[in-house]
């Protein structure tokens, strides 16, 4: 939510009501965020799963010297037992920046 994280900058300035009438967000939602920020139990079970999720994408990454693209990855993850969807390691691997090394072409 960056719209969150706006207003938990501007909060000390303008206030955390006013800031979320402007952004047209209610303020329930804004202190339910902060709530998951803070206390990541609060969050939903995709989150938390997710949380976890990303931390072995990471690891295989960076176990395999970082050239395994988002197919190897997945093939790699599965082989040692954890239950992932190919489009799950695509989107984390977008989220997080990494990329598989891509082939050079000798020609």
């Amino acid at each position: 939510m960056p719209q969150g994280d706006l207003i938990d900058r501007r909060r000390d300035k303008f206030g955390v009501k006013p800031n979320c009438s402007v952004l047209q967000i209610a303020t329930s939602c804004f202190r339910w965020h902060v709530a998951r920020q803070r206390n990541p139990q609060v969050q939903c079970v995709r989150a938390q799963r997710e949380r976890v999720l990303i931390q072995v994408v990471q690891s295989v990454w960076h176990a395999h010297w970082q050239v395994y693209g988002a197919g190897k990855l997945w093939k790699q993850i599965k082989r040692e037992g954890i239950r992932i969807a190919p489009c799950t390691v695509e989107r984390l691997m977008g989220k997080l920046g990494l990329k598989g090394l891509s082939p050079v072409n000798t020609g």
